[in-house]
């Protein structure tokens, strides 16, 4: 009997998810703070820990929470990170849309539960910060880059 199997070799491309790390919490509050509104504010970049590797990044998140109530202040500040890894060759095209959705989105969920975990730890009701759609965040601040860039040729 004739073997006509073929071992073809695949390469494996894209993104690899390393670890989530929440390395700053600063969290004040009155003791009756136990709910309330809250002025949530959300912050994300890219950072490269070797400058000359930019396959290995972080995707940082800085998350602001405070009261908007006086008598019942509460201030909570969290700074983590995704650590990530670009696999194979991409274009740079692909590369910085994972960079920019895909690890934004990856890294999100797990701050948002580290916040709902940490309040409700605390004896608050939990804080549940808003979802976001990373896809649509990017596509818009890159609308905006072109805009600004028409804006420059026309000056």
């Amino acid at each position: 009997m004739e073997d006509n199997t073929q071992t073809i070799a695949i390469e494996q491309r894209g993104l690899k998810f390393h670890s989530f790390e929440a390395y700053k919490i600063i969290f004040n509050r009155g003791t009756t703070a136990k709910d309330g509104k809250f002025n949530i504010t959300v912050g994300n970049n890219t950072l490269y820990p070797n400058p000359e590797n930019t396959n290995l990044f972080h995707c940082q998140f800085n998350i602001t929470i405070n009261s908007l109530d006086v008598s019942n202040p509460l201030d909570l500040i969290v700074e983590a990170i995704g650590v990530f890894e670009i696999i194979g060759e991409l274009d740079i095209e692909f590369s910085d849309k994972l960079k920019s959705i895909n690890a934004p989105a990856i890294t999100y969920p797990y701050i948002r539960a580290f916040i709902y975990n940490l309040t409700i730890s605390v004896g608050m009701n939990p804080i549940v910060i808003p979802v976001m759609d990373f896809a649509s965040k990017t596509i818009e601040m890159l609308n905006e880059k072109k805009n600004n860039e028409a804006k420059e040729i026309k000056s």
